[in-house]
């Protein structure tokens, strides 16, 4: 049954145009969307990461961070937190975007997760460990949390529930191939691009740099630089067309023998059939003349002998 689509178990069930169609929707392109995510995603945390450490230009007199915590949503404190601010504690970079943090009583423990504007869990930093995780966790009541995103929660004394929404600022907006873009933020004012390391020094372009080498870093899961990561994707890719170029031609050829055979077999080869035309009529001009032959013979017989003294 195909019902649901093709797998790596059934893929070989279909054939033809169509099933090379499905082949492709459901075994290759989910495949390649899943290589892109992951090479996203680590573009996003990278260059992320160092923007949120690097300065802006001047705005307004002071140079602008590289990443900020705004439009906290209800006003602070409400509830269980008490403040949601920027840090500089980045382990991993983070999409700009809305995100809401999310606190519960699960059975007498308060706990708390981290979503994205998708409803999607955030990896954050285990509380009192130095895993991530998206799961949710004890609320550390009366404590400064540090994320490891580039975010600190500030928790009160009781846990209370509900959700608190904020918006974060950084270079890039979104968490993977399918959404990923330079962020509203630095679009509405480009002097926000993080390019120093020093917010006060002139000419300063380290960040920038720093951004740029990534290029060649080991930011991909796995421990490839997005060039290397990028040109296996696009390299297999290319592996996989030649291959299926490939058996298509084979397939047609195997396909047109196969015609022939049948031709050879059920078909009509007219030089064949004019050959036996020609034999069968050399065959019958061959019995007419014995026949003539024959008949001269017996009327020489009959008509020429039998009458004795004649």
């Amino acid at each position: 049954s195909l019902e649901g689509g093709l797998d790596a178990e059934n893929g070989a069930l279909v054939g033809g145009k169509l099933g090379g169609a499905f082949f492709a929707r459901d075994l290759v392109v989910p495949e390649m969307i899943q290589e892109l995510d992951a090479l996203a995603s680590g573009l996003i945390e990278a260059v992320n990461g160092l923007h949120a450490l690097g300065y802006g230009l001047p705005s307004g007199g002071m140079a602008s961070e590289g990443a900020r915590v705004a439009s906290v949503d209800p006003p602070l404190p409400s509830g269980a937190v008490e403040s949601v601010a920027t840090s500089s504690d980045l382990e991993r970079g983070l999409g700009g975007g809305t995100y809401t943090l999310e606190v519960r009583d699960s059975g007498g423990e308060w706990q708390f997760r981290l979503l994205d504007w998708s409803g999607n869990p955030v990896y954050i930093r285990q509380v009192g460990g130095s895993d991530f995780t998206a799961d949710w966790q004890a609320v550390p009541l009366g404590q400064v949390f540090e994320t490891g995103r580039g975010i600190a929660i500030t928790f009160g004394q009781t846990g209370t529930a509900g959700t608190v929404s904020f918006r974060y600022d950084n270079f890039f907006a979104g968490r993977g191939s399918s959404d990923i873009d330079i962020s509203q933020w630095v679009r509405e004012d480009p002097r926000r691009v993080a390019a120093a390391q020093d917010g006060v020094a002139s000419g300063d372009n380290r960040q920038a740099l720093a951004i740029a080498g990534l290029q060649r870093e080991a930011i991909i899961t796995g421990g490839y630089s997005a060039d290397a990561f990028y040109g296996s994707i696009v390299t297999r890719l290319g592996l996989s067309a030649r291959q299926a170029l490939a058996m298509t031609a084979n397939a047609e050829a195997i396909a047109q023998h196969l015609e022939r055979r049948k031709a050879e077999v059920s078909g009509v080869d007219l030089d064949e059939e004019t050959a036996d035309l020609l034999r069968f009529q050399r065959a019958y001009q061959a019995a007419a003349r014995a026949m003539t032959v024959l008949d001269e013979m017996l009327d020489r017989l009959i008509n020429g002998t039998g009458l004795v003294g004649r």
